[in-house]
């Protein structure tokens, strides 16, 4: 261990402490790969560790590790920009993650935070409206990132010693990756929909994501015949049940999980494509995402082509 300028004499280990053994406690703690993931996404977003959130069950201050925000474009009426939330994870041990049988990425992905809190929504002539998420009224299943990403999960655990055999547990990783996540996208949700003004509107693509440092193995098929497979991006869908002021309801949270080293790639080749396909899809619907609603043939089988302004002749 070596010493700054300037350090008093009196600041050393004292008996009984290593370096070797500080060494070893700070290379398992995760901060150090919390600095290389906030490295590698400066080159493209603003960046803020330790980024400040309410818990949205205890209503506690908590910190989420890494935040990322980049300003896409900015018109008179419309603010684009992309966030990215960020969890990271080491573990010597695997990550075990579940491909689903009948994989499905929600029409509410990814989230979408802005528009002063509203919903836009969906009129069909002679039939009626319906609310719709952003992703849905952008229609952003029609690109790759979304419809051709990585494998679907519905679960995953993180692998434990027991003994000299091996266990996983689905509880931990949940409750240390999954719920502050959620919670943080909540928050961020919340805060920003009073972004904006009187004239324009803001539409934030907000992606929550778990950078692991360990191995990440996906599975499929059932117990009896396993296939294990190295995979460094998979994407958790979790279903949450929501009661409403007169019904139940569901909620559903994606969260991407990225192994370190392939992060740049991910980065690179992945989210930055999208996030720009994004900007350019909404910049081209601009009043629309103002007005909070489009006219489109049926609410079945409609493409992006076919948004129209309420009222406007097909």
């Amino acid at each position: 261990m070596t010493e700054t300028q300037g350090n008093p004499e009196s600041n050393q280990l004292q008996a009984g402490v290593t370096a070797e053994q500080l060494e070893a406690a700070v290379r398992s703690s995760g901060y150090p790969l919390q600095r290389v993931v906030a490295e590698e996404l400066l080159q493209d977003f603003r960046v803020t560790e330790e980024w400040g959130y309410i818990d949205r069950e205890s209503k506690e201050h908590r910190t989420l590790d890494v935040f990322g925000f980049r300003r896409l474009s900015e018109t008179t009426g419309l603010w684009l920009s992309a966030a990215v939330l960020v969890e990271c994870k080491r573990s010597d041990l695997p990550y075990v993650f579940f491909e689903a049988a009948a994989p499905e990425v929600p029409r509410e992905f990814p989230a979408v935070a802005g528009l002063h809190g509203k919903m836009p929504e969906l009129h069909v002539g002679g039939v009626g409206s319906r609310s719709a998420p952003v992703a849905e009224f952008l229609r952003l299943a029609d690109f790759g990132f979304v419809s051709k990403g990585p494998p679907v999960c519905s679960s995953f655990a993180r692998t434990e010693r027991k003994g000299k055999e091996l266990d996983l547990s689905g509880a931990v990783p949940f409750n240390q990756v999954v719920l502050p996540l959620v919670s943080a996208l909540q928050h961020f949700m919340n805060q920003h929909k009073s972004v904006g003004s009187r004239d324009a509107v803001s539409a934030c693509l907000a992606l929550p994501i778990c950078v692991i440092d360990g191995p990440m193995v996906s599975v499929q098929g059932g117990p009896e015949a396993p296939r294990l497979a190295m995979c460094p991006w998979v994407r958790v869908v979790r279903q949450e049940a929501a009661e409403e002021r007169h019904w139940m309801s569901w909620r559903y949270y994606v969260v991407d999980f990225v192994h370190r080293a392939y992060l740049g790639t991910f980065i690179k080749n992945q989210l930055l494509p999208f996030v720009d396909q994004f900007a350019e899809r909404a910049l081209s619907r601009e009043q629309l995402l103002r007005a909070g609603k489009a006219s489109v043939p049926n609410f079945d089988a409609w493409t992006f082509q076919d948004l129209r302004p309420v009222g406007a002749a097909g």
